[in-house]
């Protein structure tokens, strides 16, 4: 929710600001024939409304991340569609679920793995897309205490390399396409089972 982000740190001053700038819009867009919104003024209070998301969120993330890794260079996420979407995936997945004001170091070395591996050519990528959605909702589920027991010892190596690998970027245990398939929906009825988003 937005009080989450600190909208109502300081609500007089944030909503004074909203009425100035309700009102300079309505004084912008007012016509002599009457009040009346083009489309580009609607786009323009779209971006602004974007902006204002963007500012809220360093806002109340700036404080708890190392200033070098929250100013990295991920502009390669945004050169591959197939990519962009799963960050965006990602960051939805996160932001509903990550219990408040509870450090997550596993999953947050993992997002940056993962974002690592996002930033790069699909012909670079250690992991495929798959295998990202895997790892960080296993680290996720792994750090919080909701994945199930392990069956043997073998199971628990495998969950344990799987995690310090997300943690590290270091490459993954050698599996077929359809296991990681076969793994990522068991992960998503893990996280149906405990009422998270996905």
């Amino acid at each position: 929710t937005l009080s989450h982000i600190g909208l109502f740190r300081e609500a007089k001053v944030i909503w004074a600001g909203v009425g100035l700038a309700v009102v300079a819009l309505y004084l912008l867009c007012i016509p002599e024939t009457g009040f009346q919104m083009e489309r580009g003024d609607v786009m323009l209070l779209g971006c602004a409304v974007c902006f204002t998301g963007q500012i809220l969120c360093v806002d109340h993330y700036a404080p708890r991340v190392e200033s070098f890794t929250l100013a990295r260079d991920f502009t390669g996420v945004s050169e591959v569609t197939a990519h962009y979407r799963m960050a965006a995936k990602i960051g939805a997945f996160l932001l509903k679920n990550l219990p408040e004001e509870m450090p997550q170091p596993y999953t947050y070395d993992t997002l940056i793995s993962v974002w690592n591996q996002l930033a790069q050519p699909d012909d670079r990528m250690a992991w495929s897309l798959e295998q990202s959605a895997v790892i960080i909702k296993t680290a996720y589920l792994y750090e919080n205490g909701l994945l199930p027991e392990p069956a043997d010892e073998a199971q628990a190596a495998f969950l344990e390399h799987l995690v310090g690998a997300g943690i590290e970027g270091d490459p993954l245990p050698e599996r077929r396409p359809e296991f990681w398939h076969q793994f990522n929906l068991w992960l998503n009825k893990i996280l149906d089972f405990h009422h998270l988003e996905h």
